[in-house]
């Protein structure tokens, strides 16, 4: 089985990304028991990517408050650019 790749921003970030795409890609690698071959163009070629956050859209004026955020983390074909999306505490790369 194709082992992933992590990808590492080179941006400056508050958190760690070492450690967070070594336990990302240890949970991948542990949980993606499956086919590893992209729906899309079937290839096996993957890369991760830093943790990143989504929050709800309340409309077209940004209001930063109040409200669920959801840390998460992606792996992309590194073909054709398809990307299956995790959650990032289920994942255990992010704490509750």
């Amino acid at each position: 089985m194709t082992p992933l790749r992590g990808y590492r921003s080179q941006m400056n970030a508050p958190r760690d990304e070492d450690a967070d795409q070594k336990t990302a890609l240890a949970w991948l690698n542990q949980k993606w028991t499956g086919s590893r071959q992209c729906p899309i163009c079937t290839q096996s070629t993957w890369e991760t990517s830093p943790v990143v956050e989504s929050r709800g859209f309340t409309g077209p004026d940004m209001v930063i408050g109040p409200g669920p955020v959801v840390p998460y983390f992606y792996a992309t074909c590194q073909n054709c650019g398809y990307m299956h999306t995790f959650n990032a505490i289920a994942a255990g790369v992010v704490a509750r």
